[in-house]
């Protein structure tokens, strides 16, 4: 009997619903932020720069800050020989690496304004004054609002060019930091074809890894956010970051993975397309690399949350045996990530289910109901949750062989209400199978001290769960309780028996 009512917090799918749906079960998780990035990436850098900019205050301590500021913008502005212009671009590049403080006082001071008259001075100059500018958009948004009032991203955008390489290099880690500002500065970026501009400079670009480290950075900037990008941009942007996951290199490889996070959060149509490519071969060849599991299993999981079809799609290409690999990671995380990708595949066709069931990471997924992580125990639970609306009373027989029941025990020793009520539903589901499975169920359930995790439910503070342990007590032991549940309490129709 199918219940209306209000959906689940987290989204999945109701005990009694019959015929779930994937739409209903699965879900995506929310969008990843990109502040900590930029935060990390500002750091990376102002420790680059500060390293190898030149002083040029070393023998003017006496200046204030804003002095300093002030003084090189107004040297700036007016006409200058190549190489004091030069040298003062360096200066102040020095004086943005090491302070926000200064980025602040430069924008106050117009230094955007004087770094966009030298982006054309060719290319040692207008890379010092794109590196200005990249540490300024890194630091300060109002940076990032004035180089696009004052039509700067035009320029950037024609200076990835390929007799300018540092240039180039420069100007995209610039226009990466606007991106990343929102989706509105992300949009014009994409109205003038940047994407595109990158896909065409990938032969020339990826010679040089600085070069290949910013296409990444960039490409991964241009891809988050919502509303999606068009299936043009989106084919494009998932080529260059196809592209990127054959290099070696660590930086390079995290910032395509980002790319491919964002892009593997988009409707099925587009899942579609990055599961065709050569996306999903390549992770499982990268999936040893420690620092990109966690990235890896955050797309794998994303490309489940899809339709039977490309869940289907996703089994046959090994994700299953992926999954067996990083669940043996020590990091919480990880394991985290893996579990919910497996709660997804577990809301699939009965088919799917049973090539999961048959496949060695179930045994994993049993481990994981009593993780000493409550996240990792959570997302155990959500895949066995999952399972009850299917109709396996094989599996469910090998799975209480395996030790099921002995796990449901220890996965109760938690603290999150909403994971105690899916666990009395398994109970319950369970329970309702015994003449399906075996004779001896309930001496199981009562071997494993199940029945009194059960009773004592019936006293929690939980309205919802003292009921659900109540009803439990009633259907499956015959027994009428005096509920805690008073009858005027409204209780909601995905927590009541049937």
């Amino acid at each position: 009997m199918e219940h209306s009512g209000p959906k689940w917090q987290d989204k999945r799918k109701g005990l009694f619903m019959k015929l779930p749906s994937a739409s209903y079960f699965k879900f995506k998780r929310d969008e990843f932020t990109v502040q900590l990035r930029r935060s990390k990436r500002l750091e990376y850098f102002s420790k680059k720069r500060a390293n190898i900019a030149v002083n040029y205050f070393e023998e003017k301590d006496c200046l204030s800050l804003q002095e300093k500021v002030k003084k090189l913008n107004t040297a700036l502005s007016t006409k200058q020989p190549f190489n004091t212009a030069l040298e003062n671009l360096s200066s102040l590049k020095c004086l943005f690496s090491e302070n926000k403080e200064a980025i602040a006082e430069g924008v106050k001071q117009g230094c955007v304004e004087t770094l966009g008259y030298y982006l054309e001075w060719g290319e040692q100059v207008g890379s010092e004054a794109a590196w200005c500018l990249c540490n300024m958009v890194s630091s300060d948004k109002a940076a990032s609002e004035l180089v696009t009032q004052l039509g700067l991203v035009e320029v950037l955008v024609k200076l990835v060019r390929e007799d300018m390489p540092v240039c180039s290099e420069h100007s995209l880690w610039t226009l990466g930091n606007i991106a990343g500002e929102g989706t509105g500065y992300r949009d014009i970026l994409l109205n003038l074809k940047l994407h595109q501009k990158i896909h065409q400079s990938l032969d020339w670009g990826l010679k040089t890894i600085n070069l290949a480290r910013a296409i990444g950075f960039c490409v991964s900037n241009l891809a988050r956010g919502k509303p999606c990008v068009t299936s043009e941009e989106y084919l494009v942007l998932l080529s260059i970051a196809e592209r990127l996951l054959s290099l070696n290199d660590q930086y390079t490889l995290k910032d395509s993975l980002w790319c491919l996070c964002f892009l593997s959060d988009y409707p099925d149509s587009y899942i579609q397309e990055l599961i065709k490519s050569s996306v999903i071969e390549q992770l499982h060849k990268l999936r040893n690399f420690q620092e990109l599991k966690l990235s890896i299993s955050r797309i794998l999981g994303n490309c489940c949350t899809g339709n039977d079809i490309l869940t289907e799609n996703m089994l046959s290409k090994g994700i299953l045996d992926t999954y067996k690999e990083l669940v043996k990671e020590q990091e919480p995380c990880i394991r985290k990530e893996v579990m919910w990708g497996l709660s997804n595949i577990m809301a699939g066709t009965e088919s799917q289910v049973k090539r999961l069931l048959n496949h060695p990471v179930i045994e994993d997924a049993l481990l994981a109901l009593s993780d000493s992580n409550l996240k990792v125990r959570k997302e155990a639970c959500f895949i066995f949750h999952n399972l009850i609306v299917h109709d396996c009373p094989e599996e469910l027989t090998s799975l209480v062989a395996k030790g099921l029941l002995a796990r449901l025990s220890e996965a109760f020793n938690t603290y999150d209400e909403s994971v105690v009520v899916k666990l009395l539903e398994i109970c319950n589901v369970l329970l309702g199978s015994a003449e399906d499975l075996e004779e001896d169920l309930i001496e199981s359930f009562e071997e494993n001290g199940l029945i009194d995790i059960i009773e004592k439910m019936q006293t929690h503070k939980n309205p919802a769960v003292s009921y659900q342990a109540a009803k439990i007590i009633e259907i499956h032991f015959g027994i009428e309780e005096t509920y805690l549940v008073s009858p005027s309490l409204q209780v909601p129709q995905y927590f009541v028996l049937t």
